[in-house]
Protein backbone atom coordinates (compact mmCIF):
# COMPACT_ATOMS: atom_id res chain seq x y z
CA UNK A 1 0.00 0.00 0.00
CA UNK A 2 1.17 3.20 -0.88
CA UNK A 3 1.95 5.87 2.20
CA UNK A 4 -1.34 8.10 1.20
CA UNK A 5 -3.42 5.06 1.36
CA UNK A 6 -2.22 4.05 4.26
CA UNK A 7 -2.92 7.38 5.88
CA UNK A 8 -6.64 7.31 4.40
CA UNK A 9 -7.20 3.73 6.03
CA UNK A 10 -5.64 4.77 9.47
CA UNK A 11 -7.84 7.67 9.03
CA UNK A 12 -11.14 5.74 8.65
CA UNK A 13 -10.71 3.02 11.23
CA UNK A 14 -10.28 6.26 13.59
CA UNK A 15 -13.32 7.65 12.45
CA UNK A 16 -15.19 4.16 13.29
CA UNK A 17 -14.30 4.22 16.68
CA UNK A 18 -14.63 7.70 17.11
CA UNK A 19 -18.51 7.76 16.09
CA UNK A 20 -19.42 4.70 17.83
CA UNK A 21 -20.58 5.89 21.14
CA UNK A 22 -18.97 4.80 24.71
CA UNK A 23 -22.25 3.78 26.39
CA UNK A 24 -25.86 2.69 24.13
CA UNK A 25 -28.23 0.77 24.95
CA UNK A 26 -29.27 -1.29 21.65
CA UNK A 27 -32.62 -2.39 23.64
CA UNK A 28 -34.75 -1.27 26.64
CA UNK A 29 -34.55 -2.92 29.98
CA UNK A 30 -36.68 -5.35 31.04
CA UNK A 31 -37.64 -5.27 34.61
CA UNK A 32 -39.87 -7.41 36.60
CA UNK A 33 -40.72 -7.65 40.50
CA UNK A 34 -38.83 -9.43 42.91
CA UNK A 35 -41.95 -10.98 45.27
CA UNK A 36 -39.65 -12.92 47.15
CA UNK A 37 -38.26 -9.52 48.99
CA UNK A 38 -41.27 -7.56 48.88
CA UNK A 39 -43.45 -6.86 52.01
CA UNK A 40 -46.27 -9.04 51.64
CA UNK A 41 -45.55 -11.23 48.75
CA UNK A 42 -48.83 -9.93 46.88
CA UNK A 43 -48.01 -7.55 44.13
CA UNK A 44 -46.51 -8.64 40.60
CA UNK A 45 -45.23 -6.06 37.83
CA UNK A 46 -42.60 -5.81 34.84
CA UNK A 47 -41.47 -2.36 33.70
CA UNK A 48 -39.60 -1.12 30.64
CA UNK A 49 -36.61 1.11 30.82
CA UNK A 50 -35.81 3.03 27.45
CA UNK A 51 -33.80 6.24 27.78
CA UNK A 52 -33.79 8.65 24.68
CA UNK A 53 -31.26 11.49 25.25
CA UNK A 54 -32.60 14.75 23.80
CA UNK A 55 -29.54 17.06 23.80
CA UNK A 56 -26.69 17.81 25.26
CA UNK A 57 -27.99 18.22 29.07
CA UNK A 58 -31.29 16.70 28.92
CA UNK A 59 -32.84 13.54 28.10
CA UNK A 60 -36.22 11.26 28.57
CA UNK A 61 -36.48 8.17 30.64
CA UNK A 62 -39.30 6.35 29.70
CA UNK A 63 -40.90 3.87 31.86
CA UNK A 64 -43.61 1.36 30.90
CA UNK A 65 -45.14 -0.25 34.17
CA UNK A 66 -47.36 -2.81 33.78
CA UNK A 67 -49.79 -4.74 36.78
CA UNK A 68 -49.69 -8.34 36.46
CA UNK A 69 -50.47 -9.34 39.64
CA UNK A 70 -53.07 -12.02 39.60
CA UNK A 71 -56.78 -10.34 38.74
CA UNK A 72 -58.11 -12.41 41.25
CA UNK A 73 -56.03 -10.71 44.13
CA UNK A 74 -57.25 -7.10 42.76
CA UNK A 75 -54.75 -4.44 43.98
CA UNK A 76 -53.26 -1.15 41.95
CA UNK A 77 -49.82 -0.05 41.29
CA UNK A 78 -50.14 3.56 42.94
CA UNK A 79 -46.09 4.74 42.71
CA UNK A 80 -43.05 3.85 41.50
CA UNK A 81 -39.49 5.23 42.45
CA UNK A 82 -36.23 5.08 41.35
CA UNK A 83 -32.42 6.12 41.49
CA UNK A 84 -30.47 8.96 40.52
CA UNK A 85 -27.22 7.59 38.73
CA UNK A 86 -23.66 9.55 39.77
CA UNK A 87 -26.43 12.60 41.12
CA UNK A 88 -25.95 13.58 37.55
CA UNK A 89 -29.61 14.41 37.52
CA UNK A 90 -30.28 18.38 38.69
CA UNK A 91 -33.59 18.74 37.54
CA UNK A 92 -36.48 16.14 36.77
CA UNK A 93 -40.04 16.49 35.68
CA UNK A 94 -42.58 14.25 34.93
CA UNK A 95 -43.35 15.71 30.89
CA UNK A 96 -45.58 12.69 29.69
CA UNK A 97 -48.09 11.81 32.63
CA UNK A 98 -50.99 9.14 32.02
CA UNK A 99 -53.05 10.93 35.12
CA UNK A 100 -52.28 14.50 34.78
CA UNK A 101 -53.15 15.53 38.73
CA UNK A 102 -52.90 12.19 40.03
CA UNK A 103 -49.16 10.67 39.70
CA UNK A 104 -47.19 13.54 40.61
CA UNK A 105 -43.41 13.70 40.77
CA UNK A 106 -41.28 13.07 43.89
CA UNK A 107 -38.02 13.95 44.34
CA UNK A 108 -37.79 17.61 45.93
CA UNK A 109 -35.15 19.65 44.98
CA UNK A 110 -32.06 17.58 45.14
CA UNK A 111 -33.16 14.75 43.70
CA UNK A 112 -31.30 12.31 46.51
CA UNK A 113 -32.23 10.35 49.01
CA UNK A 114 -35.56 12.51 49.11
CA UNK A 115 -38.34 9.93 48.82
CA UNK A 116 -39.48 7.49 51.45
CA UNK A 117 -39.74 4.04 50.79
CA UNK A 118 -39.91 2.46 54.17
CA UNK A 119 -39.15 -0.53 54.52
CA UNK A 120 -36.21 0.16 52.15
CA UNK A 121 -33.59 2.81 52.14
CA UNK A 122 -34.57 5.92 50.28
CA UNK A 123 -34.79 6.61 46.77
CA UNK A 124 -33.95 9.65 44.66
CA UNK A 125 -37.38 10.15 41.83
CA UNK A 126 -40.41 8.91 41.29
CA UNK A 127 -43.71 9.18 40.70
CA UNK A 128 -47.24 8.21 42.93
CA UNK A 129 -50.57 9.21 43.24
CA UNK A 130 -50.93 12.39 46.02
CA UNK A 131 -46.97 12.94 45.44
CA UNK A 132 -46.71 10.08 48.61
CA UNK A 133 -44.96 6.69 47.98
CA UNK A 134 -46.21 5.79 51.10
CA UNK A 135 -49.61 6.83 51.89
CA UNK A 136 -52.12 4.78 53.08
CA UNK A 137 -55.90 4.65 52.52
CA UNK A 138 -57.68 2.75 49.50
CA UNK A 139 -56.62 3.98 46.31
CA UNK A 140 -59.40 4.93 44.10
CA UNK A 141 -56.77 5.32 40.71
CA UNK A 142 -53.74 3.96 39.43
CA UNK A 143 -52.96 0.75 37.49
CA UNK A 144 -55.18 -2.18 37.94
CA UNK A 145 -54.39 -6.02 37.67
CA UNK A 146 -53.73 -6.46 34.27
CA UNK A 147 -53.24 -2.42 33.16
CA UNK A 148 -49.84 -0.88 31.63
CA UNK A 149 -49.07 2.35 31.75
CA UNK A 150 -46.29 4.73 30.13
CA UNK A 151 -44.37 7.40 32.19
CA UNK A 152 -41.91 10.22 30.75
CA UNK A 153 -39.73 11.73 32.70
CA UNK A 154 -37.22 14.94 31.34
CA UNK A 155 -34.45 15.13 33.19
CA UNK A 156 -31.91 17.89 32.83
CA UNK A 157 -28.00 17.90 34.19
CA UNK A 158 -25.02 18.14 32.96
CA UNK A 159 -23.69 14.46 31.60
CA UNK A 160 -27.59 12.94 31.25
CA UNK A 161 -26.14 12.61 27.62
CA UNK A 162 -23.61 10.28 28.76
CA UNK A 163 -26.37 7.84 30.53
CA UNK A 164 -27.95 4.71 29.77
CA UNK A 165 -30.77 2.55 30.46
CA UNK A 166 -27.97 0.72 32.31
CA UNK A 167 -26.97 3.56 34.29
CA UNK A 168 -30.31 3.33 36.56
CA UNK A 169 -29.86 -0.05 36.86
CA UNK A 170 -26.52 -0.03 38.18
CA UNK A 171 -27.23 2.86 40.28
CA UNK A 172 -28.20 1.36 43.72
CA UNK A 173 -29.84 2.51 46.91
CA UNK A 174 -28.75 1.71 50.52
CA UNK A 175 -30.60 -1.41 50.15
CA UNK A 176 -28.99 -2.14 47.19
CA UNK A 177 -31.97 -1.81 45.11
CA UNK A 178 -32.68 0.34 42.30
CA UNK A 179 -36.61 0.27 41.81
CA UNK A 180 -39.69 -0.14 43.50
CA UNK A 181 -43.42 -0.58 43.07
CA UNK A 182 -45.88 0.75 45.56
CA UNK A 183 -49.44 -1.33 45.76
CA UNK A 184 -52.95 -0.86 47.45
CA UNK A 185 -56.39 -1.69 47.70
CA UNK A 186 -55.89 -5.52 47.32
CA UNK A 187 -59.18 -7.76 47.97
CA UNK A 188 -57.60 -8.25 51.66
CA UNK A 189 -57.30 -4.99 51.93
CA UNK A 190 -53.73 -5.61 51.88
CA UNK A 191 -50.94 -3.54 50.41
CA UNK A 192 -47.30 -4.27 49.32
CA UNK A 193 -43.47 -2.48 47.95
CA UNK A 194 -42.03 -4.83 45.91
CA UNK A 195 -38.56 -3.91 44.63
CA UNK A 196 -37.59 -5.28 40.82
CA UNK A 197 -35.10 -7.19 39.60
CA UNK A 198 -33.42 -7.13 36.01
CA UNK A 199 -34.93 -9.57 33.93
CA UNK A 200 -33.32 -12.75 34.50
CA UNK A 201 -33.51 -13.88 31.21
CA UNK A 202 -32.47 -10.47 29.40
CA UNK A 203 -28.59 -9.31 29.51
CA UNK A 204 -27.68 -6.17 30.77
CA UNK A 205 -26.10 -3.97 28.18
CA UNK A 206 -22.22 -2.89 29.56
CA UNK A 207 -21.45 0.79 29.22
CA UNK A 208 -18.12 0.78 26.89
CA UNK A 209 -19.01 -2.54 24.84
CA UNK A 210 -18.91 -0.65 21.28
CA UNK A 211 -15.72 1.14 22.42
CA UNK A 212 -14.27 -2.20 22.65
CA UNK A 213 -15.47 -3.35 19.76
CA UNK A 214 -14.17 -0.16 18.16
CA UNK A 215 -10.45 -0.66 19.74
CA UNK A 216 -10.73 -3.83 18.48
CA UNK A 217 -11.33 -2.53 14.76
CA UNK A 218 -8.95 -0.34 15.00
CA UNK A 219 -6.09 -3.66 16.09
CA UNK A 220 -7.36 -5.80 13.16
CA UNK A 221 -6.68 -2.84 10.88
CA UNK A 222 -3.12 -2.11 11.89
CA UNK A 223 -2.75 -5.90 11.58
CA UNK A 224 -4.23 -6.00 7.89
CA UNK A 225 -1.66 -2.65 7.17
CA UNK A 226 0.93 -4.75 8.28
CA UNK A 227 0.18 -7.54 6.19
CA UNK A 228 -0.20 -5.19 3.20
Amino acid sequence: MSSRMNKYFMMICVWLVLVIPVSVSALPITIVGDSANSTEKLGQFNAKLEYQVVSEGAAWLWIILANTSPAANGGWITGFVFNNPGNVVTDASLSFNPRPGEYLLMGGASFNNSVSASPFADFDIGAALGGSFEGGGSPTAGITAGGEERFRFTLKGAGVENLTEASFINEVNGDGQFFAVRFKGFNDKGSDKVPGIVDPGLPVPEPGTLLLLGLGLIGIAIVMREML
